[in-house]
């Protein structure tokens, strides 16, 4: 899996598309996507299924709607994807369900927090965690929670927050803003999981962006169903999400827009060990 903020302003938006049909990954949330009704239809053919969202108002902390994008893609069926926007001054969370495979199906929370530069949008942030944490607490499948938290590993709001919902960090946070300090920068940038393990998380190059992208390997556990031969390692039980190319690149629910492009190919073909 994939998130990067791409930035609103990205500077390499023909970069960005390039590097995005490559598929770099089965799955990736990107946020603060520049009008996203052009970014779609380009990608149909790496990833079939796709999901989007933008801010319930035309303003959050002075940025322009067009500027609040939020994307998943997918080379898995998108079973639910909503809109979850429990603080008014804050960007919302796009919160979908995967279909790996007929046993197994995973949760995600893709997020952009406020930024917390101004009082109001630090206040905005540590509410959006509060609230996002209380809701995570009813989810009961293996999830994933990824995106720009705008918060390091040791902000208390962050921590809090990874304290009440049980959620695991990588033990190497790399850092991943501005993009241009590369390993000098901050950790702002997250994956964690629950119910699942995160074998690997890896900083990639920029395109375009004030933020590097993360990509991430985990492994999710099979529900209900003996694993295929080959599919297991070391006597786990699991099913990973792998990324196919190793190239880097150079307050409520609403019902968020699903969209299919293209046939997908059979998912046991995506099911690595």
């Amino acid at each position: 899996m994939i998130t990067n903020n791409v930035y609103c302003a990205n500077w390499n938006r023909d970069g960005l598309i390039r590097w995005l049909r490559t598929r770099p990954a089965d799955v990736v949330v990107l946020q603060e996507v520049p009008p996203i009704d052009k970014l779609l239809p380009k990608l149909g053919e790496a990833y079939p299924f796709s999901s989007r969202i933008s801010s319930a108002g035309p303003r959050v902390q002075g940025v322009v709607e067009a500027c609040q994008g939020m994307v998943l893609l997918s080379t898995f069926p998108i079973i639910t994807a909503t809109k979850f926007q429990p603080v008014a001054t804050a960007w919302p969370a796009l919160l979908a369900s995967l279909q790996i495979d007929d046993a197994t199906r995973v949760s995600l929370a893709v997020v952009h927090a406020a930024d917390p530069i101004r009082a109001d949008g630090l206040a905005a942030r540590d509410a959006f965690l509060h609230y996002l944490a209380e809701h995570l607490d009813t989810i009961h499948s293996p999830l994933i929670v990824l995106g720009d938290f705008n918060a390091s590993p040791f902000t208390p709001a962050f921590r809090e927050f990874q304290a009440r919902t049980g959620l695991q960090l990588s033990p190497w946070n790399p850092a991943t803003y501005p993009a241009g300090m590369r390993t000098l920068g901050i950790s702002i940038d997250h994956v964690l999981v629950r119910d699942a393990t995160l074998l690997r998380l890896e900083p990639l190059s920029s395109v375009g962006s004030d933020h590097r992208p993360l990509r991430a390997l985990i492994s999710v556990p099979v529900m209900g169903s003996a694993i295929p031969a080959g599919l297991a390692e070391d006597g786990k039980t699991g099913r990973t999400l792998p990324h196919r190319n190793s190239g880097e690149a150079g307050g409520g629910a609403n019902t968020a827009n699903i969209k299919r492009v293209a046939a997908l190919s059979p998912v046991s073909a995506l099911l690595l060990p």
